[in-house]
């Protein structure tokens, strides 16, 4: 059980930064490689690739864990900055906005 609640970490990165970053081509690559990590994960998880037929106590701790693995995975692969979508775009010469991109743990 958690001692403590589940905790935010806000990181500074403007819209700009994050489209960036977005685009570059390692990124892309990175992240298409966690969907399919994911993806993975879920299909095992939904076909009973966690089942153990001699320990109810290792199929919950298998079943658990894998979707502790889950869970990580979504909050990488959703991160975004948080104010993005609901802002108007930047006029030129406007100093740069930033914007916060929420983990939560």
């Amino acid at each position: 059980m958690l001692k403590r609640p589940p905790q935010e970490v806000r990181v500074q990165v403007s819209p700009e930064e994050m489209g960036e970053w977005l685009q570059n081509p390692t990124t892309r690559k990175v992240l298409q490689g966690l969907r399919q990590l994911r993806n993975l994960h879920s299909e095992d998880l939904a076909t009973g690739g966690t089942l153990n037929l001699t320990s109810v106590e290792q199929t919950a701790l298998m079943t658990s864990r894998l979707q502790g693995v889950i869970y990580g995975l979504d909050l990488m692969l959703e991160m975004r900055p948080s104010d993005v979508d609901n802002q108007p775009p930047q006029e030129a010469g406007k100093e740069k906005r930033s914007a916060n991109s929420t983990v939560r743990s």
